[in-house]
């Protein structure tokens, strides 16, 4: 399981860092009742080591209010910057974060994983104590079908909210639409249609769910099955759509969004070169998807060296 973690930038989202640090310990734990071996993997940039470094499993746990204590969780994969995150900063003028790509991310999990299979998940994205082992469960029943898992959102949280809460809440969420874990055959990293998608901006589901259909040969599990979830201390952008950065930062919305736009078209374009892919139940949808963000109007200098 590979996540990205990074420096946060508030308090929520240092929260919610070390809820997921501590839901993959306590769902691992459970899954080793089940004879399920899940090995975790952080991918972090030089200037972030401190972020998860020196956190042990038992340390993430006190952190978010959890009793008991696991194993140290697998940690750390250094990824010199240049490696992570691409040419971003030098296709955007303009570009003022440090946004990594999302194939080298799953690249470490590739490389540094033993797993049969390969986990990713947004580092703001916690686990329910069973969410490896319903996992498991459904890909011994097709174990050449990817897995893409819809997470449920709880708002207004007060400051002692934790997994045990979470666990109470469990079905009584907001159903968020956003796709934030996937479980696919580790073998099928490098050859995964990418491109130079960047995770932190909107369009990483679409990207990697369209790579992963045209690896599967049109096949993918949506779960909506409440195995991750998300917390936010105010207002929930299900509710909220101008919440979303992609919609009111101008930044994200014309240069970080419209960048994973262009080169999840230009992977889209690959990818219908095969006619069994232009088949596809997802093939149109992304299309129009893609349509409706108009990146071409965004970066036609990118789109024009693609």
């Amino acid at each position: 399981h590979v996540i990205n973690p990074f420096a946060a930038s508030g308090e929520e989202h240092a929260r919610a860092t070390r809820l997921t640090l501590a839901s993959i310990a306590v769902a691992r734990a459970e899954a080793a009742k089940h004879g399920i071996r899940v090995q975790p993997l952080a991918a972090v940039l030089p200037a972030d080591r401190g972020v998860v470094a020196n956190m042990s499993a038992s340390a993430a746990l006190a952190a978010a209010g959890v009793d008991g204590a696991a194993e140290a969780l697998a940690c750390c994969v250094h990824v010199e910057e240049a490696e992570l995150t691409g040419t971003l900063a030098q296709s955007l003028p303009g570009a003022r974060h440090t946004l990594p790509l999302l194939r080298a991310i799953l690249r470490v999990g590739y490389e540094r994983g033993t797993g049969h299979y390969l986990v990713y998940s947004n580092i703001d994205i916690a686990l329910q104590r069973d969410a490896y082992v319903q996992l498991a469960a459904l890909l011994r029943r097709q174990p050449a079908v990817p897995i893409s898992s819809i997470r449920e959102e709880f708002e207004r949280i007060d400051a002692g909210f934790g997994l045990a809460a979470a666990a109470a809440r469990r079905g009584k969420g907001l159903p968020h639409p956003g796709h934030d874990l996937w479980v696919f055959p580790r073998e099928w990293v490098p050859k995964l249609a990418l491109g130079e998608v960047v995770l932190g901006v909107s369009l990483v589901a679409m990207a990697l769910n369209q790579a992963l259909l045209g690896l599967s040969k049109c096949r993918l599990l949506q779960l909506s099955r409440q195995l991750t979830f998300h917390a936010v201390e105010g207002e929930s952008v299900v509710k909220h759509k101008r919440l979303q950065r992609a919609r009111s930062d101008r930044l994200f919305r014309e240069k970080y969004t419209a960048y994973n736009c262009v080169h999840t078209r230009h992977q889209l374009a690959r990818l219908m070169r095969d006619e069994a892919f232009r088949g596809c139940w997802l093939a149109q949808q992304v299309a129009r998807s893609l349509n409706a963000y108009k990146c071409p109007m965004y970066i036609t200098q990118l789109l024009e060296s693609l």
